[in-house]
């Protein structure tokens, strides 16, 4: 029979610990003598992760068009609570701004998800009115596997989420490793949005019988620099 953990073991690698502040080098020029710019606030367009224990992906955040000096506070909210925030800051002398969120949770629990609409919103620090917002999406990384005891040979519920590129599309890849060396290995499907797949497997997909080290991630060659999720499985008898 095959018993398995709620795998929960993370490793960001270095591509998802960070995304690069690329707004942050931006010029605001002024605008016109006698117009004012709309307030806008925006992030790149794509899907923003966060590793449950581990830390979550920096939101390059950029804002234009407010008043020249302006005191603003910067919130992350999610399904209508703000979950992180930059309480105070102050606008340039154009009106604008070029920051980020980073550290911050997304108040989903440590479960893999789907990903979620988060808004950035933007509001006068003294007043506290709304002036802009914008949306990006938002995911927990994570593994989950059904783990009710079962022949060893049953079809099991996967999931998985946060580590292919994030607009989907990229292979899932089980690789089972005693010590360090592999011993096997498994194409689990395609991601989704957000790298999310739930699919059905089996926990093992060989017969050899011991434990093994379990690491999910998107690709068909393990890389150890690269994103992973896994935990540790164990296979107590051959099946029928």
């Amino acid at each position: 029979m095959n018993q398995a953990t709620h795998v929960s073991r993370l490793h960001r690698g270095p591509c998802l610990a960070r995304t690069t502040g690329v707004l942050a080098a931006l010029a605001f020029a002024a605008a016109p003598a006698g117009a004012r710019a709309t307030a806008m606030v925006t992030s790149p367009a794509r899907c923003y992760i966060h590793w449950p224990g581990e830390g979550s992906q920096t939101i390059p955040v950029n804002l234009s068009g407010f008043a020249p000096l302006q005191a603003l506070r910067v919130e992350l909210r999610i399904r209508g609570k703000t979950v992180s925030g930059l309480p105070s800051l102050t606008a340039d002398a154009a009106g604008g701004l070029a920051t980020e969120l980073a550290n911050w949770t997304s108040g989903l629990g440590d479960a893999p998800t789907r990903g979620v609409t988060a808004r950035i919103v933007v509001s006068d620090l003294t007043l506290g009115t709304e002036l802009a917002s914008t949306e990006v999406d938002v995911a927990n990384a994570g593994l989950d596997i059904d783990s009710a005891d079962k022949d060893a040979g049953a079809q099991r519920r996967w999931i998985v989420s946060g580590l292919s590129r994030l607009s989907g599309g990229q292979n899932y890849y089980a690789f089972y490793f005693s010590g360090k060396k592999l011993i096997g290995r498994q194409k689990l499907g395609a991601a989704g949005k957000c790298g999310y797949l739930r699919t059905r497997a089996r926990l093992i997909p060989f017969t050899r019988v011991g434990k093994y080290q379990l690491r999910v991630q998107a690709s068909p060659v393990f890389r150890k620099s690269r994103p992973w999720v896994g935990g540790t499985v164990k296979q107590t008898r051959k099946r029928r």
